[in-house]
């Protein structure tokens, strides 16, 4: 509980002021501080101009950044010069960006004011003819959706490829989502008993090098079957 204030009405010390409030005994008014040991952080600087806690008075009251002493708070930046190597100062938001226009990004890329920031497209109008823009990426790619693909379907890349899934593919094949593509195999259990899938082509064969062949056949690559020979010396006649 507060005790009365003299009959004066005039503090003597911090005893008559109420919470987050201390006594300024040479005019015996209670106020917010007089000296920054009064006050508490994010405001933790006193002002003795107006008695007021404050985030700042000078730059070297700010953790990072830079003091804007028309308000007292620490900002990003005030001007370019506060800002490091290659960023602007945006006057508005008080931060360091890189970008404030379309100029201050290589030839090609764009500027997104709303974060200061380079990119390659806002707008389908920034990409390369055929080319539409991803606001999700803000990147320019060959298709947002399966229907802005001549034949296949759009990837999560944004590409037209020929599958993303099984479904995608005829019956009796499957897709390949390292390539996109639709193959026969993916492993030897695509197979029928015996053969062995080549994961290189998606193809099914009775080999993939010469042990899996009989003694004395080799394996041959190219059509993935048993044969006597690749070559003159593999010939016992030679």
């Amino acid at each position: 509980m507060v005790p009365p204030l003299p009959v004066n009405g005039l503090c003597t010390n911090n005893l008559h002021c109420s919470h987050l409030t201390v006594c300024d005994v040479s005019s015996g008014a209670c106020i917010s501080c007089v000296q920054d040991s009064d006050c508490s952080a994010p405001d933790g600087v006193c002002d003795t101009s107006s008695n007021t806690c404050v985030q700042c008075l000078a730059t070297s009251d700010c953790a990072s950044g830079v003091c804007d002493t028309l308000n007292n708070s620490c900002v990003g930046c005030l001007q370019n010069s506060d800002c490091g190597a290659e960023k602007l100062c945006n006057t508005t938001s008080e931060t360091c960006v890189t970008c404030l226009s379309n100029s201050d990004c290589l030839v090609g890329n764009v500027c997104d004011t709303n974060w200061g920031t380079c990119v390659s497209c806002l707008q389908d109008s920034d990409c390369s003819s055929g080319y539409l823009c991803s606001t999700a990426s803000k990147t320019c790619v060959e298709c947002l959706s399966t229907v802005d693909c001549a034949s296949g379907v759009c990837s999560n890349a944004g590409t037209c490829v020929s599958c993303v899934s099984d479904s995608d593919c005829p019956s009796n094949l499957f897709c390949n989502n390292g390539t996109n593509t639709c193959v026969f195999c993916l492993s030897d259990s695509d197979c029928l008993s015996g053969e062995l899938c080549n994961l290189d082509i998606g193809l099914c064969a009775n080999c993939l090098q010469d042990s899996d062949c009989s003694s004395g056949q080799h394996c041959d690559a190219f059509s993935g079957s048993c044969i006597s020979c690749l070559q003159n010396s593999d010939c016992p006649s030679g």
